[in-house]
């Protein structure tokens, strides 16, 4: 292969490595603000609507409920305080 294909391959390698390096770079410079901004929305977002809370019935009253086996009740085993 002549001298000069070779060289020219380089150079033809070498503006195709810049021009990718340009074009990722544009990508980024659009990229990382949007999802910057992206973030930035999503916690806003919720935090305000953590902030509300529930937001449920306020006449209901939540609790925990335990059954008691019957044969423990019968044996005086229940549950001790």
């Amino acid at each position: 292969m002549p001298r000069w294909v070779v060289i020219l391959l380089l150079v033809a390698a070498g503006l195709l490595g810049i021009l990718l390096l340009a074009l990722a770079a544009g990508l980024a410079l659009v990229l990382i603000p949007v999802a910057v901004a992206i973030t930035i929305v999503g916690r806003w977002r919720f935090r305000r609507e953590s902030r509300k809370g529930f937001g449920g019935n306020p006449s209901i009253i939540e609790v925990d409920y335990h059954t008691v086996d019957p044969a423990q009740k019968s044996e005086g085993q229940g549950r001790h305080r």
